[in-house]
């Protein structure tokens, strides 16, 4: 907000592309949450609440409670394409790497967006059962 006291549509829009531009320079946050989605929900948040702190509704944003912004078909994709990565030398004898990998990353992707924390320790524990339920 400049000094004048007043918080205009573009200072606002300033801002949100601000958030966008964050969120897709963050290798997890670009993945795991849609970008465009966080930076409109963000816009919508300053036009409720014009001078609540930036780091407050960012904390909302990617909480663990909100759903709205998870992108699982990113999710899906990059973990797909690291499951193909590992799956043969981490499952040598086996045949079915695809249908493997495909089940492995909708797993994650539908369990992050149940519960999307984003914490790579979290993640992790999301990678494992995927493999574990999947194999």
């Amino acid at each position: 907000m400049k000094d004048d006291g007043v918080f205009s549509n573009a200072e606002k829009d300033e801002e949100a592309l601000f958030i966008f531009d964050e969120c897709a320079r963050d290798y997890f946050k670009n993945i795991y949450r849609d970008c465009e989605c966080i930076a409109g929900a963000f816009r919508r948040e300053r036009d409720d609440e014009k001078l609540i702190p930036q780091d407050h509704i960012l904390t909302k944003l990617y909480g663990d409670a909100n759903q709205e912004c998870v992108n699982t078909p990113a999710i899906a994709a990059s973990n797909y394409d690291s499951c193909i990565q590992f799956s043969h030398a981490l499952r040598p004898r086996e045949n079915d790497h695809e249908e493997f990998c495909k089940c492995v990353a909708n797993n994650i992707a539908n369990d992050f967006k149940k519960k999307p924390l984003l914490n790579t320790r979290y993640i992790e524990k999301l990678r494992s059962r995927a493999f574990q339920s999947c194999d």
